[in-house]
């Protein structure tokens, strides 16, 4: 599961099937589909935050096991954090666009929200691995090791 995971970014899309969880929500708690919606938002917003520093992270670290990693996987990684970066994105503009949704169709909203939530959370996870990556090859790097 983690090689499928890791290596294939769309995997990150079935985070929108938690805005099925919609169709089952009661009605007192539809009706709060734009304050959610806005919420969501603000939280996405949080996780763009995150992997804008995981990438500066991975990019920045000196650490030899780093740097061999972006020499070796350099396409790939670029492409990952482009996909990442992206899809958060896109996911905060789409709990934005839930808030007027929300007039004509609080289910609906609702799906587009969670759907927004659960794709960003799933990218934001992607790039909390590569934070783990970078800690991991700090901590293994000779230069950083405390005198004997």
């Amino acid at each position: 599961m983690k090689r499928l995971w890791g290596r294939n970014v769309a995997t990150d899309l079935l985070g929108g099937v938690l805005g099925a969880i919609a169709f089952f929500l009661p009605g007192a708690v539809l009706a709060k589909a734009s304050e959610f919606a806005s919420a969501g938002s603000a939280v996405i917003s949080i996780m763009a935050a995150l992997v804008t520093f995981a990438c500066g992270m991975v990019y920045q670290s000196q650490a030899p096991a780093t740097v061999r990693m972006r020499a070796h996987f350099g396409r790939e990684l670029r492409g990952i954090w482009s996909w990442v970066v992206t899809v958060v994105l896109l996911c905060a503009l789409a709990a934005l666009i839930a808030i007027p949704v929300a007039a004509a169709s609080e289910t609906y909203a609702w799906v587009i929200a969670l759907g927004a939530v659960g794709v960003s959370t799933l990218a934001t996870l992607r790039a909390i691995g590569f934070i783990r990556t970078v800690l991991i090859a700090e901590a293994i790097d000779p230069k950083n090791r405390p005198p004997s």
